[in-house]
């Protein structure tokens, strides 16, 4: 199988919507940073802000940061003890449990991580 070489006449003379310069390759911009470059309105702007401000405030991405975060812990672990076959067996999943939430009475409080009961 023989390789053709390409044609510079294939594509007909364009001239680039965002640089005006003249090309003659496929598509309508000349190269891949104009067909790139996009200029945004101040609402696009603010619908994407709004949604990821959103987002990033979910219960989702809070476990997806920790998570994250302790994956990150356990690899500067293995970093720093290379020797040890345990912990370079170990995974995320050994390590991570994720965050406890506490359903406490009106008489119950914590302090110093221990829950406590007011007495009468």
């Amino acid at each position: 199988m023989e390789h053709t070489p390409r044609n510079p006449d294939r594509y007909k003379t364009k001239s680039c919507p965002t640089c005006s310069k003249s090309h003659k390759k496929r598509g309508k911009f000349c190269s891949r940073s104009c067909g790139n470059s996009r200029t945004f309105t101040h609402k696009e702007r603010l619908s994407r802000s709004e949604k990821l401000t959103a987002h990033l405030n979910s219960p989702e991405a809070l476990d997806q940061r920790n998570a994250v975060a302790e994956q990150g812990k356990l690899s500067m672990a293995k970093i720093r003890n290379p020797d040890d076959a345990d912990l370079q067996a170990m995974t995320l999943d050994d390590v991570y449990v994720p965050p406890l939430t506490l359903n406490l009475n009106v008489d119950q409080f914590v302090m110093d991580g221990d829950i406590w009961t007011d007495a009468d």
